[in-house]
């Protein structure tokens, strides 16, 4: 809500925070000047900073970064797969045959393939002990 108010019109808060400003110089007898680009700079700044330490960590990384790690290395192999109703239409899905051979993507399927959909670009069994290409497109 604040970001969306900020990025509408920053002058409302901008306005607000000089009028602090002003009276606390006043107060002080020191005059205090404060820019647009400067407070939208502090803002982001700190937005940016939000929820980090700022103690820097010494010694050797702990395991929970090379867990992080395993997680991102995991979802890489993972395959983009089209919506259900574009899988599901009945429209053009037909075998391809690729020069590579690859994973089979069905979820309980660990079998090699070089067969797959031409329209959702999926590769998938397709041989007589499994069709996983019959069942991904049911």
């Amino acid at each position: 809500m604040h970001k969306f108010s900020l990025q509408k019109d920053p002058s409302k808060p901008f306005s607000i925070t000089t009028n602090e400003l002003k009276k606390i110089g006043e107060q002080n007898n020191t005059p205090t000047l404060f820019k647009l680009k400067d407070f939208k700079l502090d803002i982001a700044k700190s937005l940016c900073m939000c929820g980090q330490s700022l103690v820097k960590k010494r010694g050797r990384p702990s395991s929970a970064t090379d867990d992080l790690i395993e997680i991102k290395k995991k979802k890489s192999n993972i395959a983009i797969l089209p919506p259900k109703d574009v899988r599901r239409d009945g429209f053009n899905h037909l075998p391809v045959w690729n020069l590579k051979r690859q994973r089979c993507k069905y979820p309980q399927c660990k079998g090699k393939t070089y067969i797959s959909c031409e329209k959702c670009r999926v590769e998938l069994c397709l041989n007589k002990d499994n069709n996983c290409f019959y069942r991904f497109h049911q």
